[in-house]
């Protein structure tokens, strides 16, 4: 299984596309800088979202996009908004 085989962005709206482009953008500018506020270290906030600390640490450096999954994820531990 490959790391989006689980999230198809095509059975989304082509609003809700934009918006998750839109998310994806601001996550790479909001998820390390809010992490790094709270002084989390990456390795207690990734155990706290379940998800690997590569594959967060890559999300933050832009080296992975996020899935809708994550995006909501993210959202509601670092308490963003975001509504798709």
């Amino acid at each position: 299984m490959t790391f989006y085989s689980a999230f198809n962005i095509f059975d989304l709206s082509r609003q809700d596309r934009q918006k998750l482009k839109m998310m994806q953008h601001y996550l790479r500018n909001t998820v390390r800088k809010t992490r790094e506020f709270r002084q989390l270290l990456l390795q207690k906030a990734a155990a706290s979202l379940d998800i690997d600390v590569g594959l967060l640490s890559n999300i933050e450096r832009n080296e992975r996009r996020a899935t809708h999954e994550q995006i909501k994820l993210f959202a509601e531990y670092y308490s963003l908004g975001y509504d798709v």
